[in-house]
């Protein structure tokens, strides 16, 4: 008698899921803020999970943080100083280190992810022992609006916004992360699955749009986000995303600059989904 086959299963609606072909549970913990898995999938390979929402996959992770960090890094006049607040998985610092950047401020608030990312998926965890990066565990809503330093780009790489991280997509969050950037600042966060939140989409860039003069969506397809093209926004004080400065830093194995162009192209049915943009 062949063992029965194990499925991972993500809801997005009471109609519509999502299921995976388990190859093994490898680790599973409860921190003080959510539960922490790590799967191995025969078609994705590994799977960070938390609170039963997929995080990313080790076989198209690189999509999902090569397009929230190139865009914001080519586009800016000098980045130097970047913060980022969530990315305890380190794929986000992985990229933002291929620049010569001074110094990255992540700050976590869950330890917990941290430590499980160094264990089981080096590629993105290692990312931590670069001299240039600085760790700080906190909540991202508390550190921003106690902190007085000045950052280039601040990228928001938060989980779905329920829960610990509902505050991060609230006004006072995105006026404290404004008051933090250069005069030539760069905010970046990532704004979830275009299909099924464009209500949430639409509502979150008119709350960027109080604090920035120039807000701009713009689109990636992910395969572990099978909901469709998946949404970041793009805020700044006067950069436009669409004028490079520079070469994005290699290796890559999605961005390009032609990537880049069209990620901002909208369609006729998302223009009437969303705001009118800068």
């Amino acid at each position: 008698m062949k063992p029965r086959a194990l499925w991972y299963t993500q809801y997005q609606t009471p109609d519509v899921k999502f299921t995976f072909r388990v190859k093994d549970v490898i680790h599973t913990e409860v921190s003080d803020y959510q539960t922490i898995e790590v799967l191995d999938t025969y078609e994705f390979g590994r799977m960070l999970v938390l609170d039963q929402c997929i995080m990313f996959t080790e076989k198209d992770e690189h999509i999902y943080h090569e397009m929230l960090v190139h865009p914001a890094m080519v586009c800016h006049p000098n980045p130097k100083r970047i913060l980022v607040i969530g990315g305890g998985d380190g794929g986000a610092l992985r990229e933002i280190l291929k620049y010569e950047v001074e110094l990255v401020k992540l700050v976590e608030i869950d330890a917990k992810v941290i430590e499980v990312s160094k264990k089981f998926f080096p590629a993105l965890g290692n990312s931590f022992l670069d001299t240039r990066v600085i760790t700080v565990v906190d909540d991202g809503a508390t550190y921003v609006k106690k902190a007085k330093e000045s950052f280039d780009i601040i990228f928001v790489d938060s989980p779905d916004p329920v829960g610990h991280a509902e505050v991060l997509v609230k006004d006072d969050f995105i006026h404290s992360c404004a008051k933090l950037l250069s005069s030539n600042g760069i905010f970046v966060a990532q704004t979830q699955a275009l299909f099924y939140e464009s209500t949430f989409i639409s509502e979150y860039i008119k709350r960027v749009k109080k604090f920035f003069h120039i807000v701009r969506p713009y689109f990636a397809s992910i395969p572990t986000y099978a909901e469709g093209p998946w949404a970041f926004t793009f805020a700044s004080f006067g950069v436009d995303p669409l004028e490079i400065k520079r070469k994005a830093k290699p290796p890559l194995r999605y961005y390009n600059e032609e990537v880049h162009r069209a990620s901002f192209v909208l369609s006729e049915d998302v223009r009437k989904l969303l705001p009118r943009v800068s």
